[in-house]
């Protein structure tokens, strides 16, 4: 291989270096060497990643003192210039020789100039190259943007004269002429400024540059999987199988394509089959650990501390402060008085927190709930002038100080984990950093220091240093050409595994065109780059891919379209642990596994514990349950009586409603248990303009003081609509007094715009009446209504009933009607009533009316004016549709057996919820607390299955390592 052979050629010549694409490969080589070249030592400088190079030798620091310019300092120097551009376009500043700018910045928009400072500040290691082929290119290329480059060459050019600074990509031949070591520089090809630097390269005596040869004539093979899980099982079997064979993990790597989507997955295989790794692709500062506090802060300060951006920041966990409590408290005041966001009323911005605060004052009746909200009125102003001091801040030093005294006034870093602290402590070194440069060159310190830091954190990568050693994890790219005794390459599909070079992005489509600059396609370069690696003897690199990946479907590289090896690496399941131990548990094998990894090891302790409980406290909430535990038992009887029988005037009778009881228990009897029985409830930390349940509380008083008023005036009348429709008006406001949809601050801005919204919807719900209930009176409005049945007090409350002659109706408003129809209110197929509302409802009205029979049931959809019809006599019987009453008395039948089936299972305790569809443990808010998802082994397989663990669980502890 090419690197091996020069290496054997060259090592021994001391004044020789070695420049290889990544810091990777260069570390890589530099343990590699010793072996190749038969020596006991090497000189580690002698090994250097491109980075490194260019600002080493690209001038001879023996007559060149200037300092080479940082990335830091290009995009110092780009804000600075967009905010001159702006200056000169808008004539408030002196101009400047070539600005504004035409089409660097667009003359139409310099006011937005920083959104193109990072694009300024790529193009300036390139400037040259660019200028010389506008030069060339002549007519050909666009005036505007050749008188763009052209000035933007010159004010670069005088800023690195000014401040000593040299720009590497611009260097000559004769400013690293001088030099006495030799550089063999392997495949510059492959460089992102490879173009930038060829000058350079090709004209420097003493650098050789070492290429690709052309393609081989047969790719490499590749391992095809059918799904991403069976990729990864894969290489982590292919990992252990090496380390069995002696191969230590530090010599072991994985590449992975999309490495960010995949990691999660990667590093949980890794763990079950106990493979120690560390990742080596850094990651964002901004968005690791409390890297994520600067973010949060700009997003709070810029939208003037809204309540989901101070609920991102006040609850994150990965920020370590100092009094989490008092943040949830302040958090749970937000919700409770709706602090949505700020808004600007009469020219002035109102702060919700505040206008709230101001409200509670008024509004809070107790002494101490007062003196709880005067607390977190005083937290909050500090909080928000700490905000705000780090988010305006005018100079880096200033920023800087301001951290601190956030940090001193809210965060315990004392608490932080190692890990966690290096994170925080290197965002601190970026800011002083740049406090540091601010200093050295005040003429280009940002407008805006916290928005030029946020940037930063977000575009700089970091990589934790671990506590232990392992398999490295790559990026790929990132260790192309790194020897390693088994290097893995993953998810090499199209499209994840391809690398383009992206020329001069910013020129113009026709002036790249004129100037014949063209994307480059190095993604096959890459994969031969990999095979590189491999170039000693010892060293091994495997490609694969799946089909179905993280992100969806694809297909493996067209580069090795030749060599799909499908299902290959499927040899090695049967050395994987898990997959005995699954086959175990579904009884399709006898033996036990033979061995064991640490994660098995202990689910099968922690599972073995659990069933070795002594009797008097074995419990599951599958099976047996309540009914197998008296005191457990009798304590929930006694929970029962306390949270259900609550009505004095019928003692001893459980109240069972309709949408809270049946509906519920019936869908999980666990969830009715949880629900009703314990109270257990989601923890909401949300506040929204209005929550549907508060809209649809007031829709029905605005109805029930409207039908009120019809009903004292007589039958419904549909020609009196104009007269209904200004009572509605009256009534939609009575409603909003006393059951408003919002509350909090922004309850009396938005109270105009919110009464009409409920009065528009309520006009259509009027005109939908009059084509149906023309000529009905109010029999009943918000009536509760009850019978007794065994030990049972079923009850609800009738949105709505009326009568005209002997016909009867029944109404049930929703706010939204599209989760209800016909078909769920009526007993289906398999015998189960999926809503209980409609049937119970008319079983109550004609309880408490008889002999009268409803005659119409129907669901009223409120926000789509929509008439849902359950029972109907008046429409016409056809084949395919009755909804006479007559048709209706088999749900009504089977509604009765159901509420007898309530009754037997509340008293027998028969809470058994194995019957539950999954499809409704996916979205129960009950699931983590139940875990039906995760029940095995359920009744009497569990004491076989235990004793056959232990017996071959016994003889494995000593040697399972």
């Amino acid at each position: 291989m090419i690197i091996a052979d020069i290496l054997k050629r060259e090592i021994h010549k001391r004044r020789v270096s070695f420049v290889f694409p990544s810091e990777a490969a260069a570390q890589r080589w530099r343990l590699a060497v010793l072996p190749l070249g038969g020596l006991r030592s090497v000189a580690g400088g002698r090994f250097l990643a491109w980075d490194t190079f260019k600002e080493t030798v690209a001038r001879d620091p023996a007559r060149d003192t200037r300092r080479c310019v940082t990335p830091l300092l290009r995009k110092l120097f780009a804000e600075d210039l967009a905010r001159r551009n702006h200056a000169a376009a808008t004539h408030t500043g002196v101009e400047t020789a070539g600005l504004p700018f035409r089409c660097l910045i667009p003359s139409a928009y310099p006011e937005l100039g920083r959104a193109y400072a990072a694009e300024i500040a790529a193009m300036l290691p390139g400037l040259k190259l660019l200028r010389e082929m506008l030069r060339k290119a002549g007519e050909a290329a666009a005036p505007d943007e050749t008188g763009d480059i052209g000035a933007l060459e010159h004010l670069y050019s005088a800023f690195l004269d000014e401040h000593g600074l040299f720009e590497p990509a611009w260097a000559h031949q004769s400013e690293s002429a001088g030099t006495e070591r030799e550089y063999y520089v392997f495949f510059p090809q492959t460089f992102a400024d490879f173009e930038e630097y060829e000058a350079l390269l090709n004209t420097a005596k003493n650098i050789h540059c070492v290429n690709l040869p052309g393609a081989p004539p047969i790719p490499p093979p590749i391992r095809v999987y059918q799904h991403y899980a069976q990729e990864l099982r894969a290489a982590a079997l292919q990992l252990r199988q090496a380390h069995e064979r002696g191969v230590p993990w530090t010599d072991m790597a994985l590449s992975v394509c999309s490495l960010d989507e995949y990691f999660p997955y990667l590093a949980r295989e890794l763990r079950l089959y106990d493979i120690p790794f560390r990742r080596r692709s850094g990651r964002p500062l901004a968005g690791q650990g409390p890297g994520c506090l600067f973010n949060m802060i700009g997003e709070c300060a810029g939208n003037n501390f809204s309540f989901s951006d101070m609920k991102n920041l006040l609850l994150c966990r990965s920020i370590p402060w100092d009094n989490p409590r008092r943040n949830m408290r302040l958090i749970e005041f937000g919700v409770r008085y709706n602090c949505v966001c700020a808004w600007r009323e009469g020219g002035k911005l109102h702060d919700a927190w505040e206008e709230a605060f101001a409200l509670a004052s008024v509004q809070e009746t107790e002494d101490w709930r007062k003196a709880q909200c005067e607390t977190l009125r005083k937290y909050y102003v500090s909080l928000r002038i700490a905000v705000r001091g780090m988010a305006r801040a005018k100079r880096f030093a200033d920023l800087r100080a301001a951290y601190f005294k956030f940090r001193d006034g809210f965060l315990a870093v004392d608490r932080c984990s190692e890990a966690d602290n290096n994170i925080l402590a290197r965002c601190i070194d970026e800011l002083s950093e740049l406090a540091a440069l601010e200093t050295a060159y005040p003429d280009l310190a940002p407008e805006h220091p916290f928005a030029f830091f946020l940037d930063v954190l977000r575009k700089r990568r970091y990589v934790p240093q671990p506590e232990k050693t392992g398999v490295s994890v790559y990026e790929y790219e990132n260790a192309a050409a790194a020897p390693f005794a088994l290097h893995l390459v993953l998810n090499t599909r199209e499209g994840d595994a391809q690398v383009t070079r992206k020329r001069c992005p910013f020129l113009r489509l026709h002036t790249r065109e004129a100037l014949g600059i063209e994307d480059r396609d190095m993604t096959e370069w890459y994969f031969r780059l990999y095979e590189e690696g491999a170039g000693i003897e010892g060293s091994e690199v495997l490609f694969s891919a799946a089909r179905q990946g993280v992100s969806g479907w694809g297909v493996p590289h067209s580069y090795f379209a030749e060599n799909d090896t499908s299902g290959a690496g499927d040899a090695a399941a049967p050395h994987d642990a898990f997959a005995p131990e699954r086959a175990w548990w579904q009884k399709d094998a006898a033996a036990f596994p033979a061995f064991l990894y640490p994660a098995q090891k202990q689910g099968f302790e922690h599972w073995a514990a659990l069933l070795r409980a002594p009797d008097d406290a074995a419990f599951a909430l599958f099976g047996a349950g309540w009914k197998a535990l008296s005191p457990a038992a009798d304590s929930l009887t006694r929970k029962i009586n306390e949270r259900r029988r609550n009505d004095e005037s019928h003692p001893g009778l459980l109240k069972v409603s309709a949408t809270g009881d049946l509906n519920v228990f019936f869908e999980c009897r666990l969830k009715w248990l949880f629900q009703q029985i314990f109270g257990i409830d989601e923890y909401d930390t949300s506040a929204a303009l209005h929550d549907p349940q508060s809209l649809g509380v007031c829709y029905h008083e605005a109805l029930r003081l409207l039908f009120a008023r019809i009903q004292k005036d007589g039958p419904f009348a549909a020609h009196k609509l104009p007269l209904y429709e200004e009572w509605l008006a009256g009534c939609v406001t009575a409603a909003m007094q006393t059951r408003p949809p919002f509350k909090g601050p922004l309850a009396a801005p938005l109270r105009a715009s919110l009464t009409a919204f409920v009065t528009k919807k309520l006009t259509g719900v009027l005109r939908a009446e009059a084509d149906r209930f023309d000529g009905f009176s109010v029999q009943y409005l918000e009536k509760e209504l009850h019978f007794m049945r065994d030990n049972l007090l079923v009850h609800g409350v009738i949105d709505r009933a009326s009568a005209a002659g002997s016909e009867c109706v029944v109404l049930d408003y929703k706010s939204s009607a599209g989760r209800y129809s016909r078909a769920k209110a009526s007993v289906n197929e398999d015998g189960v009533i999926a809503d209980f509302q409609i049937p119970m409802y008319v079983r109550l009205f004609e309880t408490s009316n008889a002999p009268a029979r409803v005659s119409g049931a129907y669901y009223l959809g409120i926000n789509n004016y929509t008439l849902i019809t359950v029972v109907d006599d008046r429409q016409k019987v056809t084949e395919k549709k009755d909804h006479s009453r007559a048709a209706y008395q088999p749900t009504l039948d089977t509604f009765d057996a159901f509420v007898g089936r309530f009754g037997e299972a509340v008293s027998a305790l028969d809470f058994d919820a194995a019957g539950t569809k999954l499809q409704a443990c996916f979205t129960c808010a009950f699931r983590t607390v139940c875990r039906k998802t995760y029940h095995l082994n359920a009744g009497e397989q569990q004491q076989a299955a235990i004793a056959e663990a232990e017996a071959s669980c016994s003889g494995q502890e000593d040697d399972d390592d």
